[in-house]
């Protein structure tokens, strides 16, 4: 007898679904701002503290390619930024 009470009261399919799809969405908004979080604490914080302390000071690596009004001029600016420290490398053998 317990048993068909528990199922008569159980909840229907649709208000189910709608309970799953709101607890989603709330639980959306925190997992973003925790993936956001994550990526600026690895990409900015952690990898700027292990080049300070590995002394890499190669502040011109990218340079302004931002800056550049053509594909060809981003292209040129990339592939000598890129050389630059395979040249400084090479000076210093």
């Amino acid at each position: 007898m317990q048993a068909r009470r528990h199922a008569s009261l159980s909840p229907p399919f649709s208000f189910l679904l709608l309970y799953l799809s709101q607890r989603i969405l709330k639980l959306a908004v925190p997992n973003l701002f925790v993936w956001i979080l994550g990526f600026y604490a690895f990409f900015h914080l952690y990898l700027n503290i292990l080049a300070e302390l590995l002394r890499f000071d190669d502040r011109l690596f990218y340079k302004d390619w931002w800056n550049c009004t053509t594909v060809v001029r981003i292209i040129v600016s990339i592939a000598s930024c890129l050389a630059r420290p395979t040249y400084f490398f090479f000076i210093s053998w």
